[in-house]
């Protein structure tokens, strides 16, 4: 990647008719009808909502870089221009799935799907190792590898479910004939739930019993556990001075009375 496009900085933006502008050509999005009705709806009370951006493409004609949902939503309000910012030229494709990706996350967390939809563009696009997408997209490397297997794995039903990412990988980790029936099953639980119900799932298919978490020292049921042993430890320590003492008692031939004495302080043997 060549960096943020410089055509992208100060740009005036200019009312363009809605004839004229065509949808972004390759999304890494899927188009969200709701969120298309609620734009729609500010449109039409005049709600300040930031102007779209749009590229040059064959003559007069421009593509949505950044802005499909305002685009659709112009439309629906039955409206017949809108507000664009207009690049001077067409970014690089790079440039292009970069922005759009920045721009789609900044409003909302992508899918797994999605994340993997730029992932896999860019590596195809741009020949790119995953290192290289991982700077591209600002992610980890490790992000990159787990949304593009995850997206591999996962059962094509639930790819257009825009399961958030950990719970799309969670499920992607049941064999594919399991996966939409477990899904079904556990979809309202939250995403900590699901990874641990699938967990107990592929250790009961192992043949693995559950393992009970170890005390760990710090937490309550640690300190518990700490002071349980503690608490026989000495236990068993008073046993053997009382049993020593008893002994002591009938060596020296003194009265049971004065036990308590002597286990403070004991005879000489």
């Amino acid at each position: 990647m060549s960096g943020m496009p410089p055509t992208l900085t100060a740009v005036l933006p200019k009312v363009i008719p809605l004839s004229l502008i065509d949808p972004p050509s390759n999304p890494i999005n899927e188009v969200d009808l709701e969120l298309v009705d609620r734009i729609a709806a500010g449109y039409e009370r005049n709600d300040p909502i930031p102007p779209i951006t749009i590229f040059p493409i064959d003559g007069d004609r421009y593509e949505t870089l950044l802005g499909q949902h305002r685009l659709l939503a112009r439309r629906r309000a039955g409206m017949t221009d809108i507000l664009a910012n207009v690049l001077a030229q067409r970014p690089e494709p790079l440039d292009i799935l970069a922005i759009q990706f920045k721009e789609n996350n900044d409003h909302r967390e992508l899918s797994g799907l999605e994340r993997a939809t730029a992932f896999f563009r860019a590596k195809e696009v741009g020949n790119l190792r995953s290192k290289e997408v991982a700077a591209l997209f600002n992610v980890s490397e490790g992000t990159v590898s787990r949304d593009l297997t995850t997206n591999k794995n996962l059962h094509p039903t639930l790819r257009g479910l825009k399961l958030a990412p950990k719970a799309a990988w969670a499920t992607s980790r049941l064999p594919q004939d399991m996966q939409v029936a477990f899904y079904e099953q556990h979809k309202g639980a939250k995403v900590e739930t699901l990874v641990d119900l699938v967990n107990e799932k592929l250790n009961e298919m192992k043949g693995c019993k559950p393992k009970k978490p170890k005390p760990v020292k710090g937490t309550v049921p640690g300190l518990v556990a700490q002071f349980t042993a503690d608490t026989v430890a000495k236990a068993r320590a008073a046993l053997v001075l009382i049993d020593a003492g008893l002994a002591k008692l009938e060596k020296h031939g003194l009265p049971m009375a004065t036990l308590p004495q002597m286990l403070k302080h004991p005879p000489l043997s």
